[in-house]
């Protein structure tokens, strides 16, 4: 029996491969890597700015990276249905380290965000390849468990990645906060490259990237994120709209079809993947600010309520591994929808009233715990009704559509009750 034919063989018998303790350090090594970035740069750009100047640029060191993982997510999930993981692994790696010697380096703001678009590639590779190493690695019943584990890797950069970076920013310089994350990143790229090796290329020849299509999508998304910054009013609705109407035929591309009309199956999955993405961030996004601005309270304060939600995504991701088999994945994703749509007007509620700041907390907890049972099995869902090899496809445009977490056109496989049909863009 080949090793393509025994992991197959372990898989449709729901048992964990050889090693599999192995991988799964690996991929929650990679991810706590991104995390620990992700986490990190928002307490120190400040600094940056008081240093490097053009604040009217802060937003892009932000916009930037997210044009930059746009790339990484497509390319790399694509080469990933058509050789071994670790080779988009390692082209993402090598860019993410380019992208942060830059940053580190960068004598200016503009330099900055060049650097962070070089980066991106790297945080938007990074989660496509964990994600096509949890498909083809694990059984359907061991994801939900797998997906647990790279929940809570957010948790503790959520909590001392802030604080760290602030720490080390402001004994030694900001440079090295993004310099500090270079040699993490190559251990955890060593051992994850070793680890991913084991596993077999993929049984498809896989599908070429529409460059066309992403090209749309990074450029239109580009000019309708500059529309924001344009001091014509004219000027910006025509950038806003133009560059967002050329992103939205891009993405219906680079995404299964039926997405924009939540068609039953892949499509499904990936668009209440994208809004309940939307729904948290966009809230979540503005807390710190309203626990500020609102409350004159400090920003330590306000970053205890913003990890208050990390813990509760962790509980809850934890409980849905053990209520998934028994509840299904639709009942908690339901019930995590609901958690989401209470706990942000509860939140709001009590930053505007003068009752006790305490009660802050409350919405968060209660928004977390919704994300943590409903992120999860959307998750393990897409990659059980796609067909081995087109992970990778699948995650891209699961990705693309969440934004942040974040294919190209062609067919994606789906619904294992449909074996057959295609969900072609």
């Amino acid at each position: 029996m080949t090793g393509r034919d025994e992991l197959a063989a372990h898989a449709s018998r729901g048992e964990p491969r050889r090693n599999s303790g192995a991988l799964t350090a690996a991929l929650v090594g990679l991810v706590t890597v991104v995390a620990l970035e992700t986490m990190s740069v928002a307490a120190i750009l400040p600094l940056v700015t008081d240093e490097l100047g053009r604040i009217d640029l802060y937003g892009w060191v932000y916009s930037g990276l997210a044009l930059g993982q746009i790339v990484g997510i497509v390319v790399a999930g694509r080469w990933a249905d058509r050789a071994n993981p670790s080779r988009p692994l390692v082209a993402g790696l090598a860019l993410y380290v380019v992208g942060l010697s830059i940053a580190a380096l960068a004598p200016s703001m503009v330099l900055l965000v060049a650097g962070r678009v070089v980066q991106g590639f790297g945080a938007g590779a990074v989660p496509s390849v964990v994600y096509v190493c949890v498909g083809r690695g694990f059984s359907e019943a061991e994801r939900p468990r797998i997906f647990a584990m790279m929940s809570t890797a957010w948790v503790v950069p959520s909590l001392i990645g802030p604080v760290l970076a602030s720490l080390v920013a402001e004994s030694v310089g900001w440079r090295w906060v993004f310099a500090g994350v270079i040699p993490v990143a190559v251990v955890f790229g060593v051992v994850g490259r070793r680890e991913i090796l084991r596993l077999e290329a993929s049984p498809n020849d896989g599908q070429s990237v529409d460059a066309v299509a992403l090209g749309a999508m990074v450029v239109g998304t580009g000019v309708a994120l500059g529309g924001f910054q344009a001091r014509s009013g004219w000027l910006a609705a025509a950038m806003v709209i133009g560059g967002g109407a050329a992103a939205l035929v891009a993405f219906r591309r680079l995404t299964p079809a039926g997405t924009l009309r939540v068609r039953p199956g892949l499509p499904a999955v990936v668009a209440v993947r994208g809004l309940l993405t939307a729904a948290f961030f966009a809230g979540d996004g503005f807390v710190s600010l309203a626990v500020v601005e609102l409350r004159s309270t400090s920003t330590t304060f306000a970053g205890a309520v913003v990890a208050s939600g990390s813990l509760t995504w962790t509980l809850g991701s934890w409980l849905q591994a053990r209520l998934m088999a028994e509840v299904g994945a639709r009942r908690l994703v339901g019930v995590g929808i609901v958690l989401i749509a209470v706990g942000y007007p509860m939140f709001g509620v009590v930053a505007e009233s003068d009752g006790w700041r305490g009660l802050m907390f409350v919405g968060l907890l209660v928004v977390g715990f919704g994300m943590g049972l409903a992120y999860v099995p959307l998750s393990a869902a897409l990659l059980s009704q796609c067909e081995p090899g087109r992970e990778g496809a699948a995650t891209s445009a699961r990705q693309l559509s969440a934004g942040t977490d974040r294919s190209a056109p062609g067919s994606l496989r789906c619904g294992r009750s449909r074996p057959r049909s295609r969900c072609s863009a």
